[in-house]
């Protein structure tokens, strides 16, 4: 609660190793196409709610943010509802966004409705549903309705443009990266193996600049932030 307002729905975190392994992080679901894997054994995940205002008039918003292994989800909508004698008067506007790294793709969409109701009869209503999936092609798709007592009107649209072609992330080479990382004496240190007297002393020794100097009971350390060591990766940065 903050305040008087109060919010709920569902909050999951899911860390999977071994094989397959997985990741995933949910802030009141997911996007309507996304089942996310069975293995993780999720709930039903409700959308976080708000209750901006309770009675009448009511207005609700809800939202929802996740991030798996090879997506970003994020969406919102909010719900308005007044009546008065017999009538009522409602109004929806949504948006859902999915975007896939790898092969890229994403989908986009918009909902706006409205309407005046008597009893379960529209009266009077308009509705507006906007899809754009891409890119390579580009596909945009929906439709727009208005209607007034018995008569309505429906205008729907399909359009696809540009070439197909798959959207999978450039490769690189990561070892030369590595390699340099290792050629950097910054990220060499040295430390004593033991507390025990030195059995060598020198005296008057100047290390060169750009070399690393070991003593005979010491330790050499390397530490570099490019890649992890033995692990098998898929995804470096952006390729």
């Amino acid at each position: 609660r903050i305040l008087t307002i109060t919010r709920e729905g569902n909050i999951a975190l899911r860390i999977r190793w071994g094989q397959p392994p997985d990741f995933l992080v949910s802030v009141g679901g997911f996007h309507p196409t996304y089942t996310p894997p069975a293995n993780l054994n999720l709930p039903v995940m409700k959308r976080i709610t708000v209750n901006i205002l309770s009675g009448n008039p009511k207005l609700v918003l809800t939202t929802y943010f996740a991030v798996t292994t090879n997506t970003i989800q994020f969406g919102a909508a909010a719900d308005f509802e007044f009546k008065f004698s017999e009538f009522k008067a409602i109004a929806h506007l949504g948006f859902d966004v999915l975007i896939q790294f790898s092969p890229f793709h994403f989908i986009a969409a918009i909902v706006a409705r409205a309407a005046i109701k008597a009893g379960s009869t529209d009266i009077c209503s308009i509705e507006l549903e906007f899809n754009l999936e891409g890119p390579t092609p580009w596909h945009a798709y929906g439709h727009g309705s208005f209607k007034i007592w018995f008569v309505k009107i429906k205008v729907n649209f399909d359009k696809t443009w540009g070439e197909s072609r798959t959207n999978s992330l450039p490769s690189t080479a990561v070892l030369p990266l590595l390699l340099d990382e290792l050629q950097k004496s910054t990220n060499w240190t040295t430390s004593s193996a033991s507390a025990l007297p030195e059995s060598v002393t020198l005296a008057g020794y100047a290390v060169p600049d750009g070399e690393v100097f070991v003593k005979p009971d010491g330790s050499l350390e390397i530490n570099q932030m490019v890649v992890p060591l033995n692990l098998t990766m898929q995804k470096f940065g952006n390729y």
